[in-house]
């Protein structure tokens, strides 16, 4: 039987009898920087059937699990005590409903870092690539306040359905990107 990480989880998907359960410990930087021997260990003996990408994310990515102080190309500032754990937004670039006019999300980056997804896609055909899996609900509280999107939404919809729309907006535009290197790879 054909039992490669793509297949399983294929089966699983699609309820095809999977031989067995699909794998995968994702675990946050901090974890390895402490544990890294034992983690290792663990996957080497139940490998992943996941894969990453090669996507490299202009958006934050990695800059967000570093310690310090970091605007991301959204305007969300950054601060993380902690180096490997996610950091939280301390100051929001829609603080005020009125800074809505004047913002602007970051279109300029869609399309960008891709370059290493071709050959990593060519490179793990065995295994299951998630892609890059954006939240919009995550963004959003990136964007402004839970408690401001919550009064708002009551309140008001446009404002939130404003920033939705951007946000869904790349959101698809990067799966779009995604999905184009996919189709050319296979």
């Amino acid at each position: 039987m054909d039992n490669t990480s793509r297949k399983i989880i294929t089966d699983t998907v699609n309820f095809n009898s999977p031989e067995r359960l699909a794998r995968d410990c994702w675990i946050l930087p901090a974890v390895m920087e402490k544990m890294g021997e034992e983690i290792r260990t663990l996957q080497s003996q139940f490998p992943s059937d996941f894969s990453g990408d090669g996507f490299h994310d202009p958006l934050g990515g990695i800059h967000l699990y570093e310690c310090g102080v970091f605007t991301d190309p959204w305007g969300s500032v950054w601060h993380n005590e902690t180096s490997g754990i996610l950091g939280q937004v301390r100051q929001f670039p829609l603080s005020d409903w009125k800074k809505l006019g004047d913002y602007s999300p970051p279109y300029h980056l869609i399309g960008k870092g891709f370059e290493k997804v071709p050959d990593t896609l060519a490179t793990t055909p065995d295994k299951f690539h998630l892609g890059i899996i954006p939240s919009l609900f995550h963004r959003m509280c990136w964007l402004a306040t839970r408690a401001m999107f919550s009064w708002t939404f009551i309140q008001t919809r446009k404002n939130f359905f404003n920033c939705a729309t951007w946000c869904m907006n790349i959101i698809c535009n990067i799966l779009n990107c995604f999905y184009n290197i996919t189709m050319k790879a296979s």
